[in-house]
């Protein structure tokens, strides 16, 4: 530490109380802006879509026909087993990502 820096314990006080805590709180309050909030919308949308290019590939759609006979024959069950795997993977992912914060 330089001689021209100030600790905490050697700054001056005063043992008044704040009498407009609520102006503080507001002033030191964290407000996402419109950029910020936009970029976490589009985090989101672009897992989706990740998620979808991933299992909408051919060796997915190999993998499911192989072990799913239905799905063979009917391209609506593999759309839902799809969609049904996007929408799992998402939710998990999501929660995941909340449980970590």
């Amino acid at each position: 530490m330089s001689k021209y820096q100030d600790t905490i314990k050697t700054l001056p006080t005063d043992n008044e109380p704040i009498e407009n805590a609520y102006l503080v709180d507001t002033i030191f309050q964290e407000d996402p802006s419109a950029v910020s909030k936009l970029a976490a919308e589009f985090k989101e949308s672009l897992l989706i879509v990740v998620l979808f290019v991933l299992f909408s590939s051919d060796q997915f759609t190999g993998f499911i026909k192989k072990h799913i006979q239905l799905a063979e024959k009917s391209p609506i069950v593999l759309m839902g087993i799809r969609c049904a795997t996007v929408l799992f993977l998402y939710y998990f992912i999501k929660n995941f990502q909340l449980i970590r914060k």
